[in-house]
C-alpha cells in the first residue's frame, strides 16, 4: 500500500471541480518516444495510473467514516470552554462582551445515524445532528424558538489529550440578534 500511496501523492485534486490533475507529463517522455510509437504506451500507463489514484480517493470519501471524518469521537464527550465573545446588537451597533464558560456533554453519538444527546448541567438534554467533516464534527442543535446551536469539535490534539472545539450561539432577544463564540476543549468519557 506504501507504493500506491506514494505513486498517488504526486497527483492533486482542484479545489474547483474536484478532479485530479497531473503535474506534467510521465517523466522520460519526449520527442523521440513520439516517433518510436513508445509515448502511446507510456500515457497509457499514465493515464491508468491517474485512473487508479482517482478512484482511490473518491472511494476513501464514500466508505463509512469518509475521509478521517472526526476520527475517534465516538464516545461521550465532555466539553468545557472557559473563553468566548457574546456580542449582542442594540441601537444599531454591535457591542460585544466577554462570554461566561460553559460546559456539557455530548452523548450517544451515533456517527453513522448522524445523531447524538446534547447534556446540560441541570439535566437539560437536546437533539444534535451531526454534520460530519475531514478531521472534525459539526453538532447542530436547532432549539425550539428555532435559534441554532453549533459545536465543531476537531480530531484529538495527541500532546493534549482533548479534542480542540468552537461553540457558537445564534439566536435573538427581544427582536435583536445575540452571538456567541466559545473556544475550549472536549475530553472523551
Amino acid at each position: 500500500m506504501a507504493g500506491v500511496e506514494r505513486r498517488c501523492r504526486r497527483w492533486r485534486v482542484t479545489e474547483r471541480h474536484n478532479q485530479p490533475i497531473a503535474p506534467g507529463p510521465p517523466r522520460g517522455l519526449n520527442a523521440a518516444h513520439w516517433k518510436s510509437g513508445k509515448a502511446s504506451l507510456l500515457m497509457r500507463a499514465y493515464l491508468v495510473e491517474a485512473a487508479f489514484c482517482s478512484a482511490l480517493a473518491g472511494l476513501a470519501v464514500f466508505l463509512p467514516g469518509g475521509a478521517g471524518a472526526g476520527e475517534g469521537q465516538t464516545g461521550p464527550l465532555r466539553c468545557t470552554f472557559e473563553a468566548g465573545t457574546s456580542i449582542a446588537y442594540a441601537g444599531g451597533s454591535y457591542e460585544p462582551s466577554p462570554a461566561k464558560a460553559l460546559a456539557f456533554n455530548i452523548a450517544d453519538i451515533d456517527l453513522e445515524r448522524q445523531e447524538a444527546v446534547l447534556q446540560t448541567g441541570s439535566g437539560g438534554q437536546g437533539h444534535l445532528k451531526i454534520v460530519r467533516a475531514v478531521n472534525a464534527n459539526h453538532f447542530l442543535e436547532v432549539v425550539n424558538e428555532g435559534f441554532l446551536n453549533i459545536t465543531t469539535v476537531y480530531d484529538i490534539d495527541p500532546q493534549r489529550k482533548a479534542h480542540p472545539a468552537v461553540h457558537s450561539r445564534h439566536l435573538g432577544l427581544l427582536g435583536e440578534p445575540v452571538v456567541a463564540q466559545y473556544y475550549g476543549f472536549c475530553t472523551p468519557g
